[in-house]
């Protein structure tokens, strides 16, 4: 590639990347514009400066990676985005890529795989971790993909503030959204995870992986 490519980096992690941008600039055709610490940021960044790809880290304080990606996709599509995380859970691989993503790469193969994620998704094409690839296929195999539960992205936005103990009152404040949404909202979402309340909700968004804060490897 004789182009010049340009990339933002969001991680609150400064030394992993620094470590990834290293990595990037040992190409020359690459270019690390901006190291963000949160989505937020990034989003900032974008606004003022254009990027060929946005490289996320998933859990970031201010604004998490899924949800700049949602905003991402919708503002300036033509940006690539790559997800980069130590989460492997199909609910929320699902989420990602509904998010828009155009790649997902774990963290603890990045360095191995990073050069090529990325040359992949500059093509035009979409880039998974092996581990990742075999989660999803096994799902398709065994017939549950149709069981992984899908949120719009204000569903997504009221079970966090759920899980963070927020009444409905407290939810529909922060969301400039009125009580009576947020309850439609509520009722969806139970529906959804056949939850008889919110303490059993937060229960199986966490054992199902759609919340940051449960998520292991």
């Amino acid at each position: 590639m004789s182009q010049k490519f340009t990339f933002l980096i969001a991680d609150d992690h400064l030394m992993f990347a620094e470590g990834l941008k290293t990595i990037l600039e040992k190409n020359p055709e690459f270019s690390v514009e901006k190291i963000a610490e949160n989505g937020r940021e990034a989003l900032d960044f974008i606004a003022s400066q254009k990027v060929d790809m946005a490289i996320l880290d998933v859990r970031m304080p201010v604004l998490d990676g899924i949800t700049a990606t949602q905003i991402i996709k919708e503002k300036y599509p033509n940006i690539k985005v790559l997800i980069l995380s130590m989460y492997n859970r199909s609910g929320f691989i699902k989420t990602a890529i509904d998010a828009g993503i155009d790649g997902y790469v774990l963290k603890n193969h990045a360095s191995e795989e990073l050069i090529d994620a990325v040359r992949q998704i500059l093509k035009g094409e979409q880039y998974y971790s092996q581990k990742v690839t075999q989660n999803l296929i096994s799902h398709f195999k065994n017939g549950n993909w149709n069981e992984i539960i899908q949120l719009s992205e204000k569903e997504n936005k009221v079970l966090k503030l759920l899980a963070e103990g927020l009444t409905s009152h407290e939810i529909g404040d922060q969301l400039s959204m009125s009580h009576h949404t947020i309850n439609s909202h509520r009722k969806n979402i139970l529906f959804k995870f056949n939850a008889k309340n919110v303490t059993q909700l937060v229960h199986e968004a966490h054992k199902h992986g759609y919340l940051l804060d449960s998520f292991d490897n």
